[in-house]
């Protein structure tokens, strides 16, 4: 049997443009190459206002776009993708916001 694991950062940040980014996971955090992976992150904006890109990173190079899940941008929006077919291993994520909304050259929310 060949076992996959990952290490989810724990997220509270402010992000440039009045945003935040909080409650990264995965789910399960264990598993083989055939289990599918949810990963999610709550990105809120006050105003409202849509980054460019939610994107989940893994630590073998390869990075995922996240889709709304549920809620606004306003009170919290859950962005999520469920992803399978990862080699054995364990990886780390970094879940990144890039607020699309900014003057000058765009800061990154991670």
């Amino acid at each position: 049997m060949s076992l996959i694991g990952f290490v989810t950062p724990v997220l509270a940040i402010g992000c440039p443009d009045n945003s935040t980014l909080d409650g990264a996971s995965v789910s399960p955090t264990t598993g083989t190459t055939a289990t599918n992976f949810t990963f999610s992150v709550t990105y809120q904006d006050t105003p409202g206002e849509a980054p460019d890109s939610y994107l989940v990173y893994f630590s073998d190079g390869t990075r995922r776009r996240l889709d709304l899940a549920s809620g606004n941008l306003t009170t919290g929006a859950v962005y999520s993708r469920t992803v399978s077919g990862f080699s054995n291993g364990t990886r780390s994520t970094i879940f990144r916001v890039t607020p699309g909304t900014q003057p000058g050259t765009p800061a990154t929310c991670e």
